[in-house]
């Protein structure tokens, strides 16, 4: 009986019933035909132990033969299978925002650059930033964990530098996430790939995507020699990322798209680039690269559930819990009735109907999909979902 044999085709592994009819007809031909292995006898009972440790010892194999393909090993063999990509888990990353920094000179924020928010939570800096006079983007993190700040709540510099006027938040903070989970490192692992891309787009695509802290991200490319519909400028670029720090976003993007390609995008990020000349002089190339955060947009979902059984309450908080933890990737659809999976998965005592969604404060309602604007991120609150509850 072979273990596993590796095949073009993957590993070939013995069922439970072949391994046990394999050494059932072994004992046979040991002590004649006659000999007793029903399960309930000492042989049978024998055979089926050593059947489920070979079974055990073929499953660890092909788990292992399994480990060296990226798309389906897990946990510690995947972090090793990922380093032939250039890339690593990401672990828990902190609570970010951007800030808008006014200034009345060229200066330089150090790391350790620290602004309160209005409930005393810290925001700091974690790379240098050279700052031009005017407004400039600058990121900073909170300590690890989800901690929220509301739009220009960001305002009160603990870190007091000459020649900035006032800081701000123009948008939320983004909240810090959990670490990387196998189904997230696989799918970035595969986008890695266009990290050494010549093509503009999946070099520019995968280098951000590797960045600390980043969560979404799209990248638009404008081929013509006219602005488009997206309002790209000609051969352009439109890059919308939730999360990453504004001048390590500004560095992949200088170094990764081709020259004279302009960019969409309402935040300045800043790269400065040490250029060496001939004569082993240093200069420095100022790169001020634009991009935009997404838009996050709030659903709400109403549903009807009518009781099955008239004596049983349903759990409309709870269903309404569980739709709001439906999650979208930038720019996805919502196809409405996909939601039923959320509404089900609460209990069986109901049947739900009319389920409909809506952008909050649009009037009109649509059972079929919500498209979104291609920098648009939804996200559905619990305290926007209404279930309507029938007794029949």
């Amino acid at each position: 009986m072979d273990l596993p044999r590796i095949t073009p085709e993957g590993p070939e592994v013995l069922t439970f019933d072949e391994i046990y009819q394999h050494l059932a007809d072994g004992l046979r031909g040991i002590y004649g035909s006659d000999i007793n292995l029903e399960p309930d006898s000492p042989d049978g009972q024998r055979i089926a132990i050593i059947s489920r440790l070979v079974l055990g010892e073929q499953a660890s194999a092909a788990a292992l033969y399994e480990d060296f393909d990226p798309d389906h090993a897990l946990g510690r063999a995947l972090d090793r299978a990922i380093k032939y990509a250039g890339i690593r888990r990401k672990t828990a990353s902190r609570s970010q925002a951007d800030l808008v920094v006014e200034t009345d000179r060229s200066l330089v924020l150090e790391a350790g650059y620290t602004v309160e928010d209005a409930n005393g939570n810290e925001w700091s800096t974690q790379v240098d930033a050279d700052l031009a006079p005017g407004a400039n983007t600058i990121t900073v993190f909170s300590e690890f964990g989800s901690i929220e700040a509301e739009t220009g709540t960001i305002n009160d510099p603990v870190t007091i530098i000459r020649g900035v006027i006032s800081v701000s938040n123009p948008a939320p903070a983004v909240s810090g996430r959990e670490p990387e989970m196998d189904g997230q490192l696989r799918q970035r692992r595969r986008d890695s790939v266009a990290v050494p891309s010549v093509a503009m787009l999946g070099s520019v695509y995968g280098n951000l995507a590797n960045l600390d802290g980043v969560t979404q991200l799209a990248v638009y490319e404008n081929k013509l020699a006219v602005t488009d519909e997206l309002g790209i400028p000609p051969h352009g670029v439109w890059v919308v990322i939730q999360g990453g720090d504004a001048t390590e976003i500004a560095r992949v993007m200088a170094q990764t798209k081709h020259g004279g390609a302009s960019e969409k995008g309402d935040i300045f990020g800043i790269y400065d680039e040490e250029i060496e000349r001939p004569d082993g002089s240093v200069y420095i190339h100022r790169h001020s690269m634009r991009f935009d955060r997404p838009t996050i947009t709030d659903l709400e979902i109403r549903v009807t559930a009518t009781r099955l059984d008239v004596e049983e309450p349903i759990p409309t908080q709870a269903i309404a819990e569980a739709v709001a933890e439906r999650t979208f990737r930038l720019a996805q659809t919502l196809k409405v009735t996909s939601l039923y999976r959320e509404v089900y998965s609460v209990d069986n005592t109901y049947h739900a109907t009319n389920l409909e969604a809506r952008r909050k404060g649009e009037q009109d309602w649509t059972e079929e999909s919500v498209v979104p604007l291609p920098d648009e991120l939804f996200q559905i609150d619990a305290d926007d979902v209404e279930v309507v509850e029938v007794i029949p």
